[in-house]
């Protein structure tokens, strides 16, 4: 850190500044002058702490995914990420990465409170892989249109097996040449015939699932499994401390108001 300014270099700082103020505001900077100078240096303690605040997220992906340190179950990944919060706690290069954060601020973190920064020395990801709860790991699930029974009723002849002939017209004759009724020859005078679509069976295949019983899974689109994503992510708190009861009201509001500003 800066060293501290002599005290009798505060006058000379507080005149550039006024200057400062006053160029292009119609006054001349080198008209103003210290005339009188009345104040005071007032000692306190303040201090910024710095601590860890890091986030923990969770993601699921379809399929199985090699992403960041592999592991079992959950119960490894939690234990696995309060592991690594507690290594990173002692770890000299993050402490040293939070510190730089507001070392090398101007205001060194002076009235820095309540304030988040990334911190990505600290940033891990851990997974794990879990099958589908929907088709406990198999990719399919039982068909719902046909119930996994593999078939469904015919929708031609709608389970009959025989459909309205139609050559008579469902009559059973035929008027022939002669404008004489005669027997219908394709269905013989029966009015049906065997239903081409079931073969008379009365059901046909299921349309849904091709006559398999099972479909692909919706929930994890047939990939069985999924993959479980545990990020941390490096994040730092600071909170500002002050001895207000050693300074005057006016400079506790102006610390409050003005913050890193004064420094």
């Amino acid at each position: 850190m800066e060293s501290p300014l002599d005290e009798k270099e505060y006058p000379k700082l507080a005149l550039r500044q006024i200057r400062a103020l006053c160029q292009g505001n119609g006054a001349a900077p080198k008209d103003v002058k210290i005339v009188k100078m009345q104040g005071e240096i007032i000692h306190c303690e303040a201090i910024t702490h710095l601590e860890l605040h890091p986030e923990v997220m969770t993601d699921k992906k379809i399929g199985r995914h090699q992403i960041g340190q592999p592991l079992e179950n959950p119960a490894q990944i939690d234990k696995a990420v309060q592991s690594h919060i507690r290594q990173a706690m002692k770890n000299s290069d993050v402490r040293k990465f939070m510190a730089n954060i507001l070392l090398e601020r101007k205001d060194k973190g002076f009235s820095f409170h309540a304030q988040y920064f990334d911190v990505p020395p600290l940033n891990k990801t851990f997974s794990y892989q879990e099958p589908c709860g929907t088709c406990q790991g198999n990719g399919k699930t039982t068909c719902n249109r046909c119930n996994g029974q593999r078939r469904e009723v015919c929708n031609v002849c709608h389970a009959r097996g025989m459909v309205p002939c139609t050559y008579c017209h469902s009559t059973g004759f035929r008027r022939g040449a002669d404008g004489n009724q005669t027997q219908c020859t394709y269905c013989r005078g029966q009015r049906q015939i065997i239903c081409r679509t079931c073969q008379k069976r009365g059901s046909i295949n299921c349309r849904q699932c091709n006559g398999a019983g099972t479909v692909g899974c919706n929930s994890c689109r047939g990939n069985s499994y999924y993959t479980v994503v545990t990020q941390v992510v490096g994040k730092m708190k600071t909170l500002f401390e002050i001895d207000r009861a050693a300074l005057p009201h006016p400079v506790v509001k102006a610390i409050e108001d003005t913050g890193g500003k004064l420094v």
